[in-house]
């Protein structure tokens, strides 16, 4: 059956595509449905690219960099596709605590939804444990932007990053006592929003290394200070080739700023950054090469 979808022609993007808004309505879920932006080039498309996004802080701040990479790549002939999962995001309907299977599922639906064409995932933060995930029943690319290599480090940082909120608002919360209220409250207020516990649990327990299957090429993109490849991304490099599947590091020498907002004298837009020419041209050459 044919899910019940809204559509929102918007402004924006380069002069050789067109950008939509769609509602997808979700089978199962309350008024719930997932946000799809599309942006498809006025030629042919050569292939569809889907960005699985991350949550909570890490999704608003990274938002505009995506959405200058999708419409990259639609200028350069790829049908792009940014999700905002159901319940999260700008998605319809009442919030949902996000699972990485349910973040997969709606992944996969965009892929399954996208015809016969070649596909490829950019998956960030977060969204690579899902897109992880989605090569269990679908081999497709992945480039994989800053991803979580490691839940359980992810989840330490969250926990780091609520004891500095703490000794900011003049308190002196310690890393137990904010475990302690995921423990009894079953959230916690962290990266600009509540971050149920129920998710923070699984994803402490992943490791995007061990649930990668498949054999078809993924590319790591690091941003850093240097362009020294870093120690985790190597390792994951290295790991993944160990399984046969061919990996490429994309170092991007740069700052990328996850969950503190960025400003002041020496904030530069997006735009204009250095970094965001050469990640743009890094991944779409690499797209070019895995899936056309």
């Amino acid at each position: 059956m044919t899910k019940p979808t809204r559509r929102l022609e918007v402004a924006g993007g380069p002069a050789a595509t067109r950008e939509t808004a769609e509602l997808v309505e979700t089978a199962g879920f309350d008024d719930s449905g997932r946000l799809l932006i599309r942006t498809v080039p006025r030629s042919p498309s050569i292939g569809t690219v889907v960005f699985a996004s991350s949550l909570f802080a890490e999704l608003q701040q990274n938002y505009r960099r995506e959405v200058l990479l999708s419409r990259a790549a639609a200028a350069a002939g790829f049908t792009a596709v940014r999700v905002h999962y159901r319940g999260v995001g700008n998605s319809i309907g009442p919030p949902v605590t996000p699972t990485l299977d349910t973040m997969a599922d709606d992944i996969t639906d965009v892929i399954g939804d996208s015809g016969d064409g070649p596909v490829a995932i950019v998956a960030t933060r977060l969204g690579a444990l899902a897109a992880a995930r989605v090569r269990r029943k679908l081999d497709v690319p992945i480039a994989l932007w800053e991803p979580v290599l490691d839940g359980g480090r992810w989840v330490e940082e969250v926990v780091k990053a609520c004891v500095a909120r703490e000794v900011a608002k003049g308190g002196g919360a310690t890393a137990d006592e904010i475990r302690g209220r995921w423990a009894t409250d079953g959230a916690v207020f962290a990266l600009g929003e509540v971050v149920p516990a129920v998710f923070v649990d699984e994803v402490a327990d992943t490791s995007l290394l061990d649930m990668m299957t498949g054999s078809a090429p993924v590319l790591l993109i690091q941003m850093a200070r240097s362009d020294r490849v870093r120690p985790a991304v190597e390792r994951a490099r290295s790991g993944l080739a160990d399984r046969g599947i061919d990996a490429e590091v994309l170092s991007i020498v740069g700052h990328q700023v996850w969950w503190l907002k960025v400003g002041g004298d020496q904030f530069v837009p997006i735009e204009r950054q250095e970094a965001t020419t050469v990640l743009n041209q890094g991944v779409l050459d690499w797209l070019k090469r895995s899936i056309t």
